[in-house]
């Protein structure tokens, strides 16, 4: 997904030899309670049991573009972008 929706991003990943499933399965299995504020866990869980997955693939790739947007991607190493990303 995000090759069609953040294809920059897809680049820089593709790139730097970032697999998108070392950090984003940990999303997903833990509805991204380990890596988001307390606050926003609820709010993704609602959502989740309202729509089903692709509520999780929008916050997942929402997640991204929020980072991309702050942080200059290109720019980092392999262990730095799997590390911004965890």
């Amino acid at each position: 997904m995000i090759f069609i929706h953040i294809p920059e991003v897809y680049r820089i990943f593709k790139r730097h030899r970032v697999p998108v499933d070392l950090f984003a399965s940990n999303w997903f299995a833990t509805l991204f309670s380990n890596d988001l504020a307390f606050d926003i866990i609820p709010n993704i869980i609602d959502l989740y049991l309202q729509v089903g997955k692709p509520a999780l693939i929008k916050v997942a790739l929402t997640l991204i573009t929020i980072i991309k947007d702050n942080f200059p991607l290109s720019k980092l190493s392999q262990d730095e972008i799997l590390m911004l990303m965890s």
